[in-house]
């Protein structure tokens, strides 16, 4: 009786264990893949910011350029006046 005992704890002991490493590892499993979802998320957010830094700088330049041309003509202007 003590040997069957013996061995009934002992399956017992590893069936637990057994499932202790497949909780552990389904754990594991689910927090990789939600970092792997997070690293997503981030890239597509830097994808996005690029775009509005772009374009406005875009923007920026556009104004810039605007600005210079109006103030090249005012110089112009001022210069054939006189």
């Amino acid at each position: 009786m003590s040997e069957s005992q013996s061995r009934y704890s002992i399956v017992e002991r590893l069936t637990t264990q057994k499932l202790e490493l497949m909780r552990a590892k389904s754990n594991l499993n689910q927090s990789i893949l939600e970092r792997k979802q997070n690293i997503e998320s981030l890239k597509l957010d830097i994808i996005r910011e690029k775009k509005v830094f772009d374009d406005e700088a875009t923007r920026e330049k556009a104004e810039l350029d605007k600005a210079l041309r109006t103030a090249e003509n005012t110089l112009k202007t001022l210069i054939e006046q006189q």
